[in-house]
């Protein structure tokens, strides 16, 4: 049973299906970050929106590109956006700009190699390397 579990893992979670979640999560988030806004942060609860978006954005990057080099240049490619994001804001109705969002998204970002590591420790039949 675990065997068949490993293989049903290995199929439906190679590395192109990673990319294809990993290319859902930057459209959301650029969706997301540019739509009008008329709701108040409510006890900066956006904070965690914003990690969470960047932490999974940077953990199935880990897991879609193999090459150090490719995942060191999605991490700068990422945080800019990150950043871009903020910038743009100024610029949507209802949204503003915020030095704290752009430093949540990337700490979003480190803390989605700590997901990473995790998850290959503990279900290394996922794909992506070490």
């Amino acid at each position: 049973m675990a065997k068949l579990y490993r293989k049903l893992i290995t199929f439906y979670m190679g590395h192109h299906n990673y990319r294809i979640l990993f290319g859902l999560n930057l459209v959301f988030i650029v969706v997301a970050s540019l739509i009008p806004s008329s709701m108040p942060s409510i006890w900066h609860l956006d904070k965690v929106g914003h990690f969470a978006a960047y932490s999974s954005l940077f953990t199935l990057a880990l897991f879609s590109f193999q090459p150090s080099w490719i995942r060191i240049a999605t991490f700068f490619l990422a945080a800019t956006l990150g950043v871009a994001m903020e910038w743009l804001q100024s610029y949507v109705p209802g949204r503003e700009v915020s030095a704290i969002d752009a430093i949540t998204n990337v700490a979003g970002l480190v803390f989605g190699i700590f997901v990473y590591r995790t998850i290959k420790s503990h279900f290394p039949a996922l794909g992506g390397s070490p």
